[in-house]
């Protein structure tokens, strides 16, 4: 190499390569000198800067590298190598606001690839601690990224996503409204504004996103499913039917039609419980907005057709298997069948309060009271929202067990927690007047 540049004269890849052989033999001071008469020779080249700066990097001389490099970058702050360099430099110090600062000169380069930034952001945002410690510093990346890439949608969902991350509910939104008039039509654009919308409570444009979002995707199922909860949260029962039905004429996955069975069923399940709630009190005549005209019994039998259906088409649908069987023990009705489906439901989901609290009770009614009472425990242990339902449950499973002042201490806490005072009230008084060691459901208690 010596000999060629005597006879050529100095080239970049030759010079380059000589660096590399003078570090690699351990002649790191004949390495800095070649690079150093390189910037002597032509002081205003960039690129010398930078193989100097390489070259102190190398050598482990990091207050030099550090000011060297930073010296090339000011010279030519748009060298992708550069900034690339002096990045991997600032990342090995853990100089991390430094490197910070490379990166977002580096995002704003159109010669490095969006991909590549993509995947820089991707990493940075994986470690949610350093995330969390960097956080305005990452999001002027991604800032930089929604500037140079506006219609890009990896960068729309990327900021979007940044936004929510800080708890930007409300600039999140805005974000993806402005996006929603995108060619082509962003259906996850439309899906974003729709749970925002609901998180922010904002009924009214969650039903008018739901409207526009079917009008511009008619044979999408997952907006008709939307569609259809917000009827039943509006009670339009009938409504919600519909909906459903016509959601699973839009698909031909056996996963998500037994999905949507499971939800006609609960629909029907609600259709028998207004029906029946209305018939206590004496309402012949389901007068509101949106009337029900099932009898509770038929509502009821399409309601467990319905999860036949669901579970025909999935068996290991954890939700089906534990509603049917707690409406089935609501009834005292095919208790043996029922047993099946929750074991099988708490086996799918370990830890869910809701499905141990359903296996609990169903044992109960079975005359497995100390069976019951384990999963009930195990339930209570595991609920974290202080659940009344499960406290009243409880409480009643003790008072079959004889444990009467510890029945009426759950009770009570029931009360507490939101249960109905006329159920919690009965109970105490049938405990004040009687001894403990009967079965009680459903408020009553059974010989």
């Amino acid at each position: 190499l010596d000999s060629a540049e005597m006879r050529v004269g100095k080239y970049d890849e030759m010079t380059a390569l000589k660096r590399h052989l003078l570090i690699t033999t351990g002649q790191t001071d004949r390495a800095i000198k070649e690079a150093q008469e390189q910037v002597e020779e032509a002081p205003y080249e960039p690129k010398n800067h930078l193989a100097l700066g390489q070259t102190y990097m190398t050598a482990g001389k990091d207050s030099l590298a550090n000011v060297t490099l930073r010296r090339a970058i000011e010279m030519d702050s748009t060298s992708v190598e550069a900034l690339l360099t002096y990045a991997d430099f600032t990342m090995r110090r853990q100089d991390m606001p430094a490197y910070l600062k490379a990166m977002r000169m580096l995002f704003a380069q159109d010669s490095y690839p969006l991909e590549k930034k993509i995947e820089i952001f991707e990493m940075l945002t994986k470690d949610r601690k350093f995330y969390g410690r960097f956080f305005f510093d990452v999001g002027a990346l991604a800032s930089t990224l929604m500037i140079k890439y506006p219609s890009q949608k990896r960068v729309v969902d990327l900021y979007g996503e940044h936004l929510l991350a800080g708890g930007d509910v409300k600039m999140a939104l805005r974000h993806f409204k402005l996006h929603l008039k995108d060619e082509p039509p962003q259906l996850d654009y439309y899906m974003a504004v729709i749970d925002m919308e609901e998180y922010l409570k904002n009924a009214d444009s969650v039903d008018y996103y739901v409207v526009r979002a079917t009008e511009i995707f008619p044979d999408d199922p997952k907006l008709y499913i939307r569609k259809a909860n917000r009827q039943y949260v509006k009670g339009d029962l009938n409504a919600t039917v519909e909906s459903f039905k016509h959601a699973l004429t839009l698909t031909s996955d056996s996963l998500m039609q037994g999905e949507i069975w499971g939800f006609i069923g609960d629909t029907y399940h609600a259709m028998a419980e207004r029906r029946t709630a209305q018939l206590k009190a004496k309402i012949k005549r389901d007068t509101s907005a949106y009337p029900v005209k099932l009898k509770p019994q038929k509502a009821q039998e399409l309601c467990y057709a319905a999860y036949d259906n669901a579970l025909r088409l999935n068996g290991d649908n954890a939700s089906v298997l534990n509603n049917y069987a707690y409406f089935l023990s609501e009834e005292e009705r095919d208790l043996g069948k029922a047993l099946e489906m929750s074991s099988k439901a708490i086996k799918l989901t370990q830890n869910n309060p809701t499905f141990l609290d359903t296996h609990a009770w169903i044992l109960y009614l079975l005359d497995r009271k100390e069976e019951a009472r384990t999963f009930m425990r195990q339930a209570l242990s595991l609920d974290s929202e202080g659940n009344s339902t499960l406290q009243l449950h409880y409480g009643d499973i003790l008072f079959a067990l004889g444990e009467k002042f510890m029945a009426e201490t759950y009770w009570k806490r029931a009360l507490e927690a939101g249960a109905d005072k006329a159920e919690v009230e009965r109970r105490l008084e049938y405990s004040k007047k009687n001894a403990s060691g009967v079965k009680i459901h459903n408020g009553e208690p059974k010989k």
